[in-house]
């Protein structure tokens, strides 16, 4: 169709101005796939476009409908544009595809070309072109946990929570026009550029190899100065869920860090540091394509076996839940989920790490079971301790 360089989703996320004004070409699986008809009659969608190396995701606006499904591959191609003025409104990132009047009707099919990517052997990547694609690039580095994954543990913790619970938690997300804690689970993410100084608080660094004389685990004074992590933030704003006398809109922010915070401080690398940024330094080869520890462990991992579709994977993990593992899961403080989290990075990850940076291909099987356990137990744990938080007694209650 065109001559697009293949920029591919990690080199936009890393250094988006290298390609303004620039033919690029993303590609990769579909997930989160919503099609929704404005108030005016418009149709639109957006999915995430996840790159296969599991470097992260971009989100992508396309007018229209297109002929899509969770799990999908597809290609978008058009030019890339780092700041784009039209009227009284501002875009960022945005890659522009063909204009609707001339080649690519908004009702047409034309939308969608597939292409075959092996000569007709049934291997099929989709071309999407489309009037107008707005990509919404995040760093690896601005996440723990990918968007799935922040999915899968709100959808694990619904399915715990206690009747009275489940009955605040409606009120509180409709305030917003939501109705799941999965549409909430990844905003303390989206909102972190509009407010930096919340970045520390998604992780706690307690080092893998810590100073002599120095705890092995989780050190308030050595990790966590000001309180300005992610161990004391979950009980400062369960505090604030808490409190029935405290603004509503503000209870709602409480359950919204909750929901993302409880799933961050599973995320083995947002526990650990070994002087490389929770691993975002320690270049890999995953699946043959290059990246970092942190990315394969955020989404790479969990990407290929989820395929797209978070809820389904979610209620396969809750069944999988004894009632003993529920239990004892049910148990403990953000303080020892941080120090589970930080011996799993320790052992299975720097522990198991290859000198070369190549890891093997059974790394993903070998891993992936880590990382479901890690999101069963972030799931019962959410669920834990909004039940304690909204219908326990408490100095505010009503």
């Amino acid at each position: 169709m065109s001559n697009a360089a293949d920029a591919g989703v990690c080199a936009i996320i890393a250094k988006p101005a290298a390609f303004d004004h620039q033919s690029v070409t993303l590609q990769g699986s579909v997930s989160a796939l919503k099609e929704t008809t404005s108030r005016r009659g418009n149709d639109y969608a957006t999915f995430k476009l996840q790159d296969p190396s599991g470097c992260g995701a971009v989100t992508i606006f396309t007018c229209g409908h297109p002929s899509l499904s969770n799990g999908d591959q597809v290609r978008v191609e058009g030019v890339f544009e780092t700041e784009h003025r039209q009227g009284n409104y501002t875009f960022y990132n945005e890659v522009k595809g063909p204009a609707p009047a001339t080649r690519w009707p908004y009702n047409s099919a034309a939308q969608s070309i597939i292409h075959s990517q092996s000569g007709g052997t049934g291997l099929f990547l989709k071309t999407l072109l489309v009037a107008f694609i707005f990509v919404t690039a995040s760093s690896v580095e601005a996440l723990a946990w990918g968007y799935d994954a922040h999915r899968v543990v709100a959808e694990i913790a619904e399915q715990f929570l206690e009747p009275e619970t489940a009955r605040q938690v409606r009120a509180l997300l409709a305030i917003e026009n939501v109705a799941t804690l999965a549409e909430v689970s990844t905003w303390a993410d989206e909102i972190r550029s509009q407010r930096p100084e919340t970045r520390p608080w998604h992780y706690v660094n307690i080092p893998v190899q810590p100073p002599a004389g120095t705890p092995d685990g989780y050190d308030a004074a050595r990790d966590c100065p000001q309180d300005d992590c992610v161990v004391p933030k979950i009980e400062e704003f369960g505090g604030v869920l808490a409190d029935r006398q405290a603004p509503e809109r503000q209870r709602l922010e409480a359950l919204k860090y909750l929901v993302h915070f409880v799933a961050d401080v599973h995320q083995p690398l947002h526990a650990s540091d070994n002087h490389d940024r929770g691993g975002n330094n320690v270049q890999v080869i995953f699946m043959g394509y290059p990246t970092n520890m942190h990315a394969v462990w955020d989404s790479g991992i969990l990407a290929p076996a989820m395929k797209g579709d978070e809820r389904g994977y979610a209620l396969k993990l809750e069944r999988e839940i004894t009632p003993a593992e529920r239990e004892q899961w049910s148990q403990g403080d953000p303080v020892s989920w941080a120090n589970e989290s930080h011996r799993i990075a320790a052992d299975a990850i720097y522990g198991e790490l290859p000198h070369s940076g190549l890891l093997p291909d059974s790394y993903q099987t070998k891993a992936l079971p880590v990382v479901n356990k890690q999101l069963e137990r972030a799931g019962v744990r959410l669920g834990y301790v909004l039940n304690a938080f909204l219908t326990s007694p408490t100095p505010h209650a009503e």
